[in-house]
């Protein structure tokens, strides 16, 4: 729909998410993979399309890049496994986690996992998640409470290891 704006698979390039003016949406919904520091010199990065970046893109959507730019967003999600989980090191910007990174960067608040997460189930609840926000009158705190207890009523979903990951941060 021209109401939304989907980077996926190649088009999903840091450069892209860096360069673009995205405070003029009020959802941002990052599917990828996320991660931790991978040794000393990584900070929490959301994994993006790793080939096809220009110099000096390398894929990776970084903390201190998520701090230096503006999303205004009601709402961002990081459907990305661990991406609520702090930093064990402040770095340069002083912040500790990607869901502080995007608040300090303008959205209001952030859906993020605390642990691993299955992708399967992460799309039926973001699914569900969408339903509860775009049907008026839901919070993103109400709209996750309400997606989890659906998906708890789906039987291979019943176990919290998949609707429990998600919190929301910042509303």
């Amino acid at each position: 729909s021209d109401r939304v704006t989907a980077l996926a698979g190649p088009e999903a390039r840091e450069e892209l998410v860096v360069e673009a003016d995205w405070s003029r949406f009020g959802y941002l919904h990052f599917a990828c993979h996320g991660a931790l520091e991978q040794g000393a010199e990584r900070e929490p990065a959301l994994v993006l399309g790793l080939f096809g970046n220009k110099v000096p893109y390398d894929g990776f959507l970084t903390l201190s890049e998520v701090v230096r730019k503006r999303y205004n967003a009601k709402l961002t999600i990081l459907s990305a496994c661990q991406s609520g989980l702090p930093s064990k090191r402040l770095g340069r910007t002083g912040v500790s986690s990607l869901a502080r990174g995007f608040l300090l960067s303008g959205s209001q608040s952030v859906i993020v996992s605390l642990w691993e997460v299955n992708d399967y189930a992460t799309m039926e609840l973001m699914a569900s998640v969408y339903t509860g926000l775009l049907g008026g009158d839901s919070s993103p705190t109400e709209a996750l409470r309400e997606a989890r207890r659906r998906l708890r009523a789906v039987p291979q979903y019943a176990a919290p290891i998949f609707w429990a990951p998600f919190v929301v941060v910042g509303e």
